[in-house]
């Protein structure tokens, strides 16, 4: 019988440790719960839904990206980069809405992107 009590024990430490293992796999899979790998996760996802738009707007617009890049003076690559996420400056942000999409950016502050 007390052979039995430190099996259980150990296996619980054992199950511990598993799960121990496991929210430290799911820390570095999504981040840790440190409040500035939270807001870089929400620029960086504001970023990716800004650049999703664009795309969203140039294939409504049955636009190809060498026809948007024409538009606005760059190369297709670019808008590559940009549709699929790379930072771009807030000048090229303005010049991909107003003269390659016609539509021009508004900021609502405290409002955008929530």
């Amino acid at each position: 019988m007390h052979q039995l009590i430190p099996d259980l024990m150990e296996k619980q430490d054992h199950n511990s440790e598993e799960i121990q293992g496991f929210k430290d796999h799911l820390a570095k899979k999504y981040g840790s719960k440190d409040p500035r790998d939270l807001q870089n996760f929400h620029s960086e996802f504001k970023v990716y839904k800004i650049c999703r738009m664009l795309k969203d707007i140039r294939n409504q617009q049955q636009l190809t990206q060498q026809e948007l890049a024409d538009r606005i003076g760059t190369q297709k690559s670019a808008i590559s980069r940009i549709e699929n996420g790379a930072d771009m400056n807030l000048s090229t942000l303005i010049k991909i809405c107003d003269y390659g999409l016609q539509k021009p950016l508004h900021f609502v502050f405290g409002e955008i992107l929530q």
